[in-house]
């Protein structure tokens, strides 16, 4: 056999991406337990499948028990102090991507590490990357063009749009909690549909809608506000000190 024949035949020998299912994710270390989706051939000579092999030569061949791989280290996506946070549930399916050398003394020291042996492509050298779309688990809603980022979740779903000319965050979701140490600030109109409640004070202007009063025109008629704030007929408003 020539060089090149072997080079090309070696090639197909080598075997570093595989299709593996989440059996159950440990978010203490970022692992997951995975057994292998799609299944391997070998030879044997009562095998139940008629296969041609990596030679091109039909064979007998059985199939190989999936492996079962616990302690996987997911990929988790970080660039300097950002990162995003996958936590693969159970079913999910991915890549299982496996190194050349052995890499289990960096996985557990980080840094420059002596490979703990001389072997190469070794399922125990790998990671998890989550996510193969196919046919069955593809988003049925995927964005049909380049200008939008989707982050989303059964319940909820966040959209960044950029068009080249306008921008828009759209954020979908039951509940949202908003926290910010130094208060919020907002540089333009906003719009509120549906209730505004306030656990503190709300002011416009110089006004204050926790210490003010509705004086009924025509009439010595005053309310303190101890409610909800809207618009009632006959009435003005005018600052004031808390009752006593």
């Amino acid at each position: 056999m020539m060089y090149e024949d072997a080079s090309i035949v070696s090639k197909y020998l080598i075997k570093t991406n595989y299709v593996f299912k989440v059996m159950e994710f440990h978010p203490e270390d970022q692992t997951v337990d995975v057994i292998q989706d799609v299944l391997e051939y070998t030879n044997s000579p009562v095998g139940e499948f008629m296969i041609n092999n990596e030679f091109g030569v039909d064979v007998a061949a059985s199939l190989l028990e999936p492996d079962i791989l616990s302690g996987v280290p997911v990929l988790q996506p970080r660039w300097g102090q950002f990162e995003i946070q996958c936590c693969p549930k159970k079913g999910d399916t991915g890549v299982l991507m496996v190194f050349t050398n052995d890499i289990r003394n960096w996985m557990r020291d980080g840094g420059p590490s002596i490979p703990n042996t001389d072997n190469h492509f070794m399922k125990s050298s790998c990671v998890f990357v989550p996510f193969i779309p196919n046919a069955k688990n593809c988003a049925q809603d995927y964005p049909t063009d380049n200008n939008s980022l989707v982050i989303k979740s059964n319940g909820a779903k966040i959209v960044l749009t950029d068009d080249g000319t306008n921008t828009s965050v759209s954020i979908e979701a039951k509940t949202m909690n908003l926290k910010a140490d130094n208060g919020f600030s907002f540089d333009g109109d906003v719009s509120v549909t549906g209730k505004v409640t306030a656990s503190d004070d709300v002011k416009i202007g110089s006004l204050s809608l926790k210490d003010h009063k509705h004086k009924f025109d025509g009439t010595n008629v005053t309310a303190v506000v101890t409610g909800e704030v809207s618009a009632i007929p006959g009435a003005t408003t005018e600052t004031s000190t808390p009752n006593s």
